[in-house]
């Protein structure tokens, strides 16, 4: 009983700020039931109420960025060291998003092609990296993923790594953002939710 106060006084008011979001509800639930099936399992998983406010963080960039979906993604090879020469994935672990298809379920253990990877060393190494899809190589992973979704520009920001994975997030756009002018480096907002989401998340188990 306890436990159910607890999530209903951090969900109603996260859903009450997100009733815009589509497809966040079924989400969260998701997320509910998932953490109270392992909270017992793996007392160093991230908790509901800090998950909550993740999402709470990424629907009001999204919102504030005039972004359609705003993802946290997890770059690994598999549980090894980070290494640019060894075969890399990447997974979605949270989402948040308006009009453009939802990506949590489907990128899962993603195969990285060599484009893909490049970008995974730019981020790490300026911090953030401003995609436009036209100008994006042919043949690449994610270019192809953006022209399906009607992608046409996207930001990638890097948040931390460990020896064995790298934390970023990604806004896309349908549209170029009003009043932008890429590259957008300095973006207020994005920095703001960065330094939020670092602080809610980092060295904590997410999965």
């Amino acid at each position: 009983m306890e436990d159910s106060k607890e999530w209903m006084s951090i969900l109603v008011p996260v859903l009450v700020a997100c009733v815009g979001a589509g497809g966040l509800l079924p989400v969260l639930i998701k997320l509910f039931t998932s953490w109270r099936a392992q909270r017992n399992k793996d007392k160093g998983a991230v908790t509901f109420s800090l998950i909550s406010r993740a999402y709470f963080i990424l629907h009001t960039l999204m919102e504030s960025t005039g972004s359609s979906r705003a993802v946290i993604l997890r770059a690994h090879n598999g549980g090894g060291p980070l290494n640019p020469a060894a075969h890399t994935y990447s997974s979605v672990l949270m989402e948040t998003r308006e009009s453009l298809p939802r990506v949590l379920d489907t990128w899962v253990k993603q195969p990285l092609d060599g484009q893909y990877v490049e970008l995974l060393v730019s981020i790490l190494k300026d911090g953030s990296v401003e995609l436009e899809t036209a100008s994006m190589g042919q043949d690449g992973l994610l270019r192809s993923l953006y022209l399906k979704h009607g992608v046409t520009h996207s930001v990638v920001v890097y948040l931390w790594n460990t020896d064995k994975e790298l934390f970023y997030l990604s806004l896309n756009f349908t549209e170029k953002p009003e009043g932008w002018e890429f590259p957008e480096t300095n973006n207020e907002d994005i920095r703001v939710a960065r330094n939020s989401l670092i602080t809610l998340l980092q060295d904590k188990k997410i999965e």
